[in-house]
C-alpha cells in the first residue's frame, strides 16, 4: 500500500484505535444472561466517570422468554427484586465488589433495595456515584437466589466517558462506501470539545481488511504501519492535548489518497479517537467504514 500525505490541519486530524485493541476495555459489548443472576462486564469505574448502557435482547424469569431488558411491568410480586426502582425481570447495574450485597444466602427480608443499584433496562445514562467494577444483573431472584428458572439473555453496549459536563465529541466521515483503483478516498474529522478537564493523546488512521494492520496517521502527515497485536507500535497524531479550552472545527479531505488497485481488498474501518493522556481511558472514538475492491 502507498503512503498518502494526511493535511493535518489543527488537531482536529485526531485520534485512536486503542479501543480497537482487545485490550481496551472502555467501551465495551456484554452479553447478560438471566442465570447467573450478575454478569461481570469487567470495567472498573471512576466515581464521576459518565456511564452510557444501551441493551437489546430477550429474557425472562419464570421459564419462559417473557420480555427484554426492561422487564415485565405488570408482574405482581416484587419481593424477589433486588431494585425496587425497576420492573421484575429488568437490567439492573451495580458498582463494587459485590452486588449482592453480602447477601450470598436465600431468605431474609434485606431485598429489595430502593437505592445503590441502577435500573438500566434498554437504555441509560448515568454518572457514576462511586468507584468500583460494573456488574450487570437481571432483577430477579434476589431472595430465593434461585435462577434455574430463567433463560435467554440480553446485549449490552456500554460506552463509558469522561466526568460529567465534560464532553469531547468526534466525527469521521469517508467519502465513498467502495473503492477501487483510480478513485480518490477522503477522509474528513470533526472535532467538539466543551472543555474536558483533562489532556490526551490523538490517532487518526485506519484498521485493514486483515484484522490486524493499523496505518497511523502521524504528526508529520506521513503513514506508518502497526499491529493491533503491538501496543508500542501505536503512533498518535498528537500526544497531551490540553481540552480545558472549549473549541469546534471540522476539517474536510484530512486524508486524501488515490486508490491504486494493489492495495489489500476488503473492508477498512477508518477510526478517530482519543485516549485519556497516559491511560486507557477512551475519552471517545468514531469510526466509518469502506470497502476497498480488487481489480
Amino acid at each position: 500500500m502507498g503512503r498518502p500525505r494526511a493535511e493535518v490541519g489543527w488537531l482536529a486530524t485526531l485520534l485512536l484505535v486503542l479501543c480497537l485493541s482487545s485490550t481496551a476495555h472502555a467501551n465495551a459489548t456484554v452479553t447478560v444472561p438471566g442465570h447467573p443472576l450478575w454478569t461481570d462486564t469487567g470495567i472498573t469505574l471512576t466515581s464521576g466517570t459518565s456511564v452510557v448502557i444501551t441493551a437489546s435482547g430477550t429474557w425472562g424469569f419464570m421459564g419462559t422468554l417473557c420480555c427484554g431488558p426492561d422487564g415485565d411491568s405488570h408482574w405482581p410480586d416484587p419481593t424477589d427484586q433486588f431494585f425496587s426502582g425497576a420492573n421484575n425481570g429488568a437490567l439492573i447495574a451495580d458498582i463494587g465488589a459485590d452486588p449482592t450485597q453480602g447477601h450470598l444466602v436465600s431468605g431474609g427480608t434485606f431485598f429489595p433495595q430502593s437505592t445503590r443499584y441502577i435500573a438500566v433496562g434498554s437504555s441509560a445514562a448515568f454518572v457514576a456515584p462511586t468507584s468500583g467494577r460494573l456488574w450487570l444483573g437481571i432483577n430477579d431472584d434476589a431472595r430465593s437466589l434461585n435462577a434455574a428458572d430463567n433463560h435467554g439473555s440480553v446485549t449490552a453496549e456500554i460506552t463509558v466517558g469522561p466526568a460529567a459536563g465534560d464532553t469531547l465529541t468526534l466525527a469521521v466521515f469517508v467519502n465513498r462506501a467502495t473503492v477501487g483503483a483510480g478513485q480518490t478516498l477522503t477522509v474528513t474529522v470533526g472535532v467538539n470539545d466543551a472543555g474536558v478537564a483533562t489532556s490526551a493523546d490523538f490517532y487518526l488512521g485506519a484498521l485493514l481488511p486483515d484484522g490486524e494492520t493499523i496505518a497511523f496517521v502521524t504528526a508529520t502527515g506521513n503513514v506508518v504501519f502497526g499491529r493491533v497485536s503491538d501496543r508500542t507500535s501505536f503512533e498518535p497524531i498528537a500526544r497531551d492535548v490540553a481540552l480545558r479550552t472549549p473549541f469546534s472545527t471540522i476539517v474536510p479531505n484530512v486524508v486524501s489518497y488515490q486508490w491504486q488497485g494493489t492495495e489489500p481488498g476488503g473492508t477498512y474501518t477508518v477510526f478517530a479517537g482519543a485516549l485519556q493522556s497516559g491511560t486507557q481511558n477512551v475519552l471517545d472514538l468514531a469510526t466509518a467504514s469502506f470497502v476497498a475492491v480488487r481489480p
